[in-house]
């Protein structure tokens, strides 16, 4: 089951001038209407606190290839640090977007669910931003369903 495929992305929160942001490739579109997505997130990371707070998260594309992007969400962080320092990003509602995604998702927090080691959470499509409308997606495949 490790070789499903998936996408990768940025998930970026903010809450009261605080940003966050995690990598995330457990993704996936579960309702047409209305537009819902699941996204997982290990309770104990940081972003987490805020979009318990803030119940928003913006979902951001990585383009296929994009070394910065992945390496720089790809470690946690947590209040202390800014993880998009550095990084072309601009607020949309409130929400850090990343200018070099593809494109971006809001989404408000509709429910959560905690099946395992990672929380559900439930987002409601709101807006979106396409910035590469040609860039492909960067598609990322595991070699076990047992770790990243």
């Amino acid at each position: 089951m490790g070789k499903i495929p998936s996408g990768l992305f940025i998930v970026t929160t903010a809450h009261d001038g605080l940003k966050a942001a995690y990598l995330a490739s457990f993704v996936q579109q579960v309702s047409f209407s209305p537009l819902l997505f699941s996204v997982a997130c290990h309770p104990e990371r940081y972003p987490y606190q805020l979009i318990q707070k803030s119940r928003r998260f913006a979902l951001n594309l990585i383009p296929d290839g994009d070394q910065i992007l992945l390496k720089t969400f790809a470690k946690g962080h947590g209040p202390e640090t800014d993880p998009f320092a550095g990084i072309a990003h601009e607020l949309i509602d409130g929400l850090p977007i990343l200018k070099d995604a593809i494109g971006a998702t809001l989404f408000d927090l509709v429910s959560e669910a905690k099946p395992g080691d990672h929380l559900l959470l439930f987002g409601a499509a709101r807006k979106g931003v396409l910035f590469q409308d040609t860039a492909k997606a960067w598609v990322h495949v595991r070699k076990s369903a047992l770790n990243y």
